[in-house]
């Protein structure tokens, strides 16, 4: 899944497109950034997971 990212905590994103990975696990989702230089630490390869879980 890719995004247009119109707005950013990080203004290297604005009006890029950022790829991102999701999976559905039971009642959880779970999307997950391309690894990436941290915008905090550049020598920092990192990665952002966010997740849900359904209530039931």
């Amino acid at each position: 899944m890719q995004t247009n990212v119109d707005v950013s905590w990080n203004e290297a994103w604005i009006n890029t497109v950022q790829a991102r990975t999701f999976k559905f696990i039971g009642a959880n989702l779970s999307l997950v950034s391309a690894w990436a230089p941290s915008p905090f630490e550049p020598t920092v390869i990192i990665r952002g997971i966010l997740e849900w879980k359904r209530e039931a």
